[in-house]
């Protein structure tokens, strides 16, 4: 049985995705207790609000899960 999972998103002006798909990344954090889990953004310097967006993301979901990385 899998007691720690790590997954890194790499990001890339997805800023029109985003949203969404950090709602679903919630959902699985939210019903996954269990797990040892860390989710890791990896923007390679995106030109539009994708950092903006990851970062209140993680602010408002702060609880040493998630952790960002980029330029």
């Amino acid at each position: 049985m899998i007691k720690s999972l790590t997954i890194i998103f790499p990001i890339f002006n997805e800023e029109s995705r985003l949203e969404k798909s950090l709602n679903e990344v919630k959902k699985f954090v939210d019903t996954n207790h269990g797990l040892n889990l860390e989710i890791i953004f990896v923007d390679d310097g995106s030109a539009d609000t994708s950092k903006l967006i990851i970062q209140n993301f993680i602010k408002e979901n702060d609880n040493n899960i998630y952790k960002y990385f980029g330029e």
